[in-house]
């Protein structure tokens, strides 16, 4: 089990290098798209990008909004708490808005717990639209 971990953790690194590296054409990737069914991976997706910028993720959990069967778009909301430095903040947002269409920033608490301390302690929470298959 913990040699499939480690695989799947280098397989996304692998694919979000060569993303940034602008190996793979076309718009940024629709992970919306995938999003119907599979919420899981994207948090473990925005997860992985965390620990690549250095932060600790401490929490991260989504919720699937229901706007009703008649609705083209839908909506998840993901929340993360994590804590890091700031640089490495500034970093982990640019990638993981930029890697992910329909991904918009809602509110970002940022929280230090004394004036000398390096890390920060964050909330952040984002809204992924995309749209239903009808």
């Amino acid at each position: 089990m913990r040699s499939d971990n480690a695989q799947l953790r280098a397989n996304i690194r692998q694919l979000a290098a060569s993303k940034r590296a602008g190996e793979q054409g076309g718009p940024p990737t629709n992970l919306a798209a995938a999003l119907a069914g599979d919420a899981p991976s994207i948090v473990g997706e925005v997860h992985q990008l965390a620990q690549d910028r250095e932060l600790l993720v401490s929490d991260a959990k989504y919720t699937i909004v229901d706007k009703g069967p008649d609705a083209a778009i839908g909506c998840t909301r993901i929340e993360i708490r994590m804590r890091g430095g700031y640089v490495e903040l500034k970093k982990f947002l640019a990638d993981v808005l930029a890697d992910h269409a329909g991904l918009a920033l809602d509110s970002m608490s940022i929280r230090r717990g004394a004036a000398v301390d390096s890390k920060l302690d964050m909330q952040l929470e984002f809204s992924l639209y995309y749209r239903k298959n009808i």
